[in-house]
């Protein structure tokens, strides 16, 4: 589908996916609201699926799965790579993901903008996950206010992280591709985890800047914090560790600039070292 305008609607209660774009170029999406039940999986907001010259705008999204999310999936390689889009303006709240890219990465994910958005009372802010052989590449985010939480323990994936990053295999087969050339951006963070980072042996994450970051960690529930959630991945590995503001492993040409921390009295115990770097190349901090 080619030039296609949804505005002003509201959508409510889906059991699935509420909005799946498959193959579609020139799409404006503006002013809708997605309402769906906070407890459902699998009842994503968004979905472009290998799509281009998308701009989505002044939109409010609660799902209990991700409200936004690339995927690149397999069944659809035809129409080329999910490129050339723009998020603004926008409002979510997730049990899940707000934003999210893959785990659906067949193909390319290059050229995509997320400014101005507010995202709240969500599991995961921002989750890039590649799984499959595509790659991740000239991504922005920026002007974001961020506040996550944890919702339970192991059945949802993720562990209220603001920003993750992983690349790693989906299973023995897969061959995993690279993300490369990401930018976050003033960015104001409030939950219960920090930032994760990881990449395969090969260190196949790269180039990526944080600048003007803050992260707060807040005891916001009583769900331990003691893990960094990779699922999904081979082997579905949860790896058991402290709280930490930034865990960062295999990855190189890490920049911090203007990049702060703090942590709350009732979350110190939690915490043994603020920042972990293992295996990574070239971090400026």
């Amino acid at each position: 589908v080619r030039h296609l305008t949804i505005q002003q609607v509201t959508l409510t209660g889906s059991a699935f996916w509420t909005t799946h774009l498959v193959g579609c170029k020139e799409v404006l999406i503006e002013g809708i609201r997605i309402i769906n039940n906070l407890r459902l999986a699998n009842c994503d907001g968004i979905d472009p699926d290998h799509c281009s010259n998308v701009r989505i705008s002044n939109c409010h999204i609660e799902c209990a799965d991700d409200c936004i999310v690339f995927k690149n999936t397999a069944a659809a390689m035809e129409y080329g790579p999910c490129e050339n889009i723009v998020v603004d303006n926008c409002t979510m709240i997730s049990t899940s993901a707000a934003i999210k890219f893959g785990t659906e990465s067949e193909a390319p994910f290059r050229n995509i903008s997320v400014t101005n958005c507010s995202i709240q009372r969500t599991n995961r802010a921002i989750s890039l996950q590649l799984r499959d052989k595509g790659c991740i590449e000239n991504v922005t985010f920026s002007n974001l206010n961020i506040d996550t939480r944890l919702f339970s323990k192991v059945h949802w994936w993720g562990e209220a992280e603001p920003i993750t990053i992983t690349a790693v295999k989906r299973n023995a087969q897969t061959n995993v591709g690279y993300i490369r050339n990401v930018r976050f951006q003033n960015i104001n963070c409030v939950g219960e985890n920090g930032i994760l980072i990881y990449g395969d042996d090969s260190k196949n994450i790269r180039d990526i800047t944080f600048d003007g970051i803050h992260v707060q960690l807040e005891k916001k529930t009583d769900w331990p914090k003691n893990c960094h959630d990779l699922r999904p991945n081979e082997g579905n590995v949860i790896l058991e560790d402290s709280l930490r503001v930034l865990y960062a492993r295999n990855a190189e040409n890490i920049h911090f600039r203007n990049f702060s921390y703090e942590i709350t009295e009732d979350m110190k115990g939690e915490v043994q070292d603020p920042i972990f770097i293992e295996n990574c190349e070239n971090v400026e901090y």
